[in-house]
């Protein structure tokens, strides 16, 4: 009798914690997924920074309890600079009905490959550093930089208006195409706008070229500045050839790809006067409005770079947009809270952060010129400089 009275009391508390358990498993709130595409291998390095920033915030909230008691579960994608596997990416993430966002990404192509995807699906996408020209393009689509061809904008403005030149030549990688296009528009509205203060546009230079080919172009004009644009690899090579052929007469400035510290060890003392834009307040600085980033990023050993901004700001923006939510928290309702949201301030750029119900989305058109001096970036000019164009 003793013995059936037990294996009854086990028997009912085994059914019990069953209950709970199943209870409990139910009531537990399922996780936000945000997705993200990035160029991590076979493209410029440093774009995984962008992805791991973006997961360093997005680990910090749920740190402090979720959005809504939901955790963010955060997927990274490797399109390795192949449009067929950026295409694939965007697929496995958009049939997923529980990846209610995309942010974070830095890809050199995927914009242009999925853009039609994303809109498809109603999956809005705010990536960390936006590079070709569907970034800028798209209704889903707003990245937090300023990105290379406002950069490449920028940068002549910089030249005319605050170093009172008026001699230009550009010199522009020729890919690729769909940067280039952007390249090439940009220099068109300058011409349109500013006639005569550009003499030479070399416009298509390729890797395999003989860069004192077109450095004799160069100084055969006199040219009182030399802007460069395309991606690091490019930018420091042109800058220590450039160098050699042209020395410390010409002024020498570049995108952003060429603000960081592995380009100023590159250069050492050839580097001292050369400019660059900075899309974000400058990494470089001691602003203090840079301190919650700083602190993370060290946190979580995360190298203090453009890059590693532009996916703490993403993700930042994501998660102010998802608090905003009242009620359920799904792929529809994300959407329509971008697109209704108020502009969002940030120290971090020049300019709000906006989205609303536009067919495109540039928010970002500002940048601070930064200048090499004693081996360090340091800030060139005291305020933002904003596009004209």
């Amino acid at each position: 009798m003793y013995k059936s009275q037990n294996l009854t009391a086990v028997a009912f508390l085994v059914v019990f914690v069953v209950l709970w358990t199943s209870k409990t498993e139910a009531a537990e709130p399922m996780t936000i997924k945000i997705g993200s595409i990035s160029t991590l291998t076979g493209g410029p390095a440093g774009f995984n920074t962008t992805g791991l920033a973006a997961k360093a915030v997005f680990d910090s909230v749920n740190a402090a309890g979720g959005i809504q008691k939901r955790k963010i579960e955060y997927i990274i994608e490797d399109d390795i600079g192949n449009p067929e596997f950026a295409a694939k990416a965007a697929a496995r993430l958009v049939s997923d009905p529980k990846i209610l966002a995309l942010a974070g990404g830095a890809s050199v192509l995927e914009c242009s490959v999925n853009s039609k995807a994303y809109l498809s699906a109603g999956v809005i996408s705010i990536p960390g550093l936006g590079l070709d020209r569907g970034c800028f393009t798209s209704e889903m689509i707003a990245p937090v930089n300023a990105g290379p061809n406002v950069q490449l904008n920028l940068a002549l403005q910089f030249a005319t208006e605050q170093l009172k030149l008026d001699s230009l030549c550009t010199m522009r990688l020729g890919s690729p195409p769909n940067l280039k296009q952007s390249f090439d528009a940009v220099i068109q509205n300058w011409n349109a706008k500013y006639k005569n203060t550009l003499l030479l546009d070399l416009g298509n230079i390729q890797y395999e070229d003989n860069p004192q080919t077109h450095f004799l172009k160069i100084k055969s004009l006199n040219c009182k500045a030399v802007v460069f644009a395309g991606p690091y690899p490019f930018v420091v090579r042109y800058a220590l050839e450039g160098k050699k052929a042209l020395g410390n007469e010409v002024k020498f400035i570049f995108i952003g790809s060429a603000y960081t510290a592995q380009f100023a060890q590159s250069l050492g003392a050839l580097g001292e006067g050369m400019y660059a834009m900075s899309e974000f307040e400058p990494w470089s600085s001691r602003s203090g409005s840079l301190t919650n980033w700083r602190n993370l990023m060290a946190q979580n050993k995360i190298p203090l770079t453009s890059s590693s901004q532009g996916g703490y700001l993403a993700a930042q923006i994501v998660v102010k947009v998802l608090r905003s939510i009242e009620g359920d928290i799904n792929r529809n309702s994300v959407r329509k809270a971008f697109q209704k949201m108020p502009d969002i301030d940030s120290p971090m750029i020049g300019m709000p952060f906006s989205f609303g119900d536009s067919q495109f989305h540039h928010p970002n058109q500002a940048a601070v010129p930064v200048q090499l001096s004693g081996g360090v970036w340091r800030i060139a000019h005291h305020d933002w400089i904003k596009s004209k164009l």
